[in-house]
């Protein structure tokens, strides 16, 4: 609504309403500019709807002060008119006549009169304002934004402090497809006042965000509107990926809040890559971490590798991840262990409406959305899984690693988290890099000892080490390591390796002692293997050996080198088609 008066008395004196508002009803969900509420909405359903700061000036409001300040402080506009004298109050309709002026002796840069001698007429005048006095893209007596702060580089605009994305977040506002480009960690101290986020629903940010993986802190957004976040209202062709709102970053708004406010129209909306470590609070609904609503249910929601860490807070229908998706949207790799408030009934705790959830997980205790059934049901982790890198590897997203022992929970850009599998032990053979392990696992070399395999644990290993591997998550750090003076038997294949009879790979038959066994079929890549020709059925581990591998007792496979078809049924060797070779799927 722009540029619109009303100028009656609304009274809602109807026990129980909240269906009335002096300008729509279900006023939090639409935007007002330049609107004149001459009469404060009465009775009992006056609530939250009755928003509209009211200009209480009598005097004003008859002498033409009010027109002047509806028509942005400058005279002669042809927007609200009234003629002084006649009209008791602005009107948005011709007048003939009727458009109104400022007579001062002095006047702020923006045409506000100054001082007490101020009078406001029908007449033409011709007044001079000073100039502007801009400082970090803004007018320090004003507010004003100074055009030429920024300019786009190839169509970017490159932010890099906190001025700059303050700037940015007003020219995006009447410039809905304005691109912007992090360029380094933004600190938001001292320049929120000027912030106003993206896109409203009538005028939806349609443009692209790309954080670059950077961190923006501080970013303490509060007021009585509704789609509030980083951006606002987002529609069709609209991208907004790659950045964290750190732990001292709080979102606080009427509804629709969240990294993203919310969605109005239709059209394909891309989401990735953000993670909300701040908190977000709505007086009334849809407060979520990522995506506040699809307010209309006619986007097609895109999110994937984002994350919720804060407090969600709302008055209800309020989620982790995002509180409307309808079923063609997807949420994908995502997850959540952020505490919430305002939840719709029982369920619903990470993603509200109909979307499919694709490889997501909330933290137990949260919600009971598990108990749904279908593509929508998201997984349960506990607390200790989020922090020994269970569920950074449950992702299965190259955009989240984790530094085991230093990250407590999965983030951006940190080293993947690789596992060493369900029985507690593999092998491994690396020709393009050293490294050393970090997490729970050890590695190991092995040489024979008469009739058993003796292994000796090493902290670095150098590239084209086949070594043994013993724990749960671990991290690969590569490094350039010189080349081990420890003696290693051990071989290892730089390619699926067919076996010849005098292999033996890693393995533990039911009831059977770990060891090497004779390799059947083929060996994958990246694997480390025993050969001899004593053609005994295995080798195993010293009893008396210190690093107690032999004392794992979780089942493996048949062997490593273990290679089965779609049905099941164990092969000699790879043929044309799927393969499964150690529990993965590999196409010959």
């Amino acid at each position: 609504f722009k540029n619109c008066a009303v100028l009656g008395h609304l009274n809602a004196n109807v026990t129980g309403s909240d269906n009335s508002d002096n300008i729509c009803r279900n006023g939090g969900s639409v935007t007002t500019v330049n609107v004149f509420v001459a009469n404060p909405l009465t009775g009992a359903a006056v609530g939250n709807h009755d928003k509209y700061t009211h200009y209480t000036n009598t005097a004003g409001i008859a002498n033409g002060e009010l027109a002047y300040k509806l028509n942005g402080n400058q005279g002669g506009v042809e927007r609200f008119y009234q003629r002084i004298g006649t009209d008791p109050m602005p009107l948005p309709v011709m007048r003939e006549g009727g458009l109104v002026y400022s007579v001062a002796a002095n006047y702020r840069c923006d045409g506000m009169p100054l001082g007490d001698e101020v009078t406001y007429s029908n007449s033409a005048t011709v007044s001079e304002f000073p100039d502007h006095q801009y400082s970090d893209g803004f007018c320090t007596v004003c507010d004003g934004l100074q055009p030429d702060f920024m300019t786009p580089v190839d169509g970017w605009f490159e932010i890099e402090n906190g001025a700059q994305l303050a700037w940015w977040s007003n020219y995006a506002t009447a410039n809905a497809d304005a691109k912007a480009l992090l360029l380094a960690n933004i600190d938001m101290r001292g320049y929120m006042a000027h912030y106003v986020a993206p896109g409203t629903p009538a005028k939806q940010y349609v443009g692209t965000f790309d954080g670059k993986g950077y961190i923006i802190s501080y970013f303490n957004l509060d007021n009585d509107k509704a789609y509030q976040g980083l951006i606002g209202a987002i529609g069709g062709g609209a991208v907004v990926k790659d950045f964290v709102l750190d732990n001292t970053c709080s979102i606080k708004c009427m509804r629709f809040g969240g990294a993203i406010g919310g969605t109005n129209g239709n059209g394909d909306v891309y989401i990735s890559g953000i993670g909300n470590e701040g908190t977000v609070t709505t007086i009334d609904e849809n407060a979520s971490g990522i995506l506040g609503t699809d307010w209309y249910g006619g986007m097609t929601l895109h999110i994937s590798d984002c994350y919720v860490t804060g407090a969600i807070k709302g008055a209800r229908e309020s989620a982790t991840i995002c509180s409307w998706s309808n079923a063609s949207s997807t949420i994908e790799n995502c997850w959540s262990t952020a505490t919430l408030e305002g939840k719709y009934g029982a369920e619903d705790s990470f993603t509200r409406g109909s979307g499919v959830c694709v490889n997501c997980y909330e933290i137990e205790g949260v919600g009971t959305q598990n108990n749904k059934t279908g593509a929508n049901r998201t997984n349960l982790v506990t607390a200790e899984e989020v922090q020994n890198g269970a569920l950074c590897y449950k992702l299965a997203s190259p955009a989240f690693g984790q530094t085991l022992g230093t990250d407590a929970h999965p983030v951006f850009g940190a080293p993947a988290v690789s596992y060493v599998g369900d029985a507690g032990y593999a092998t491994m053979y690396d020709t393009t890099t050293g490294y050393v392990l970090n997490g729970d696992a050890k590695a190991y070399v092995a040489t024979l000892q008469k009739t058993w395999l003796n292994t000796a644990e090493v902290a670095n290993v150098p590239a084209g080490t086949p070594v043994i591997l013993k724990g749960t998550y671990y991290n690969k750090l590569a490094q350039d390591l010189p080349a081990i003076n420890i003696a290693n038997d051990l071989k290892g294949t730089d390619a699926a390796t067919e076996a010849d009879g005098t292999m033996y790979i890693l393995a533990k038959p039911e009831g059977e002692e770990i060891g090497f066994y004779k390799a059947e079929g083929t060996i994958p890549a990246g694997k480390a293997y025993y050969q001899s020709t004593a053609g005994v059925k295995a080798f195993y581990f010293s009893g008396d050996d210190a690093t107690g591998i032999d004392s794992l007792t979780p089942a493996l496979s048949e062997g490593e080198g273990a290679i089965y078809n779609l049905a099941g049924q164990r092969l000699g060797k790879m043929q044309k088609g799927i393969n499964i070779v150690g529990g993965k799927k590999i196409l010959k």
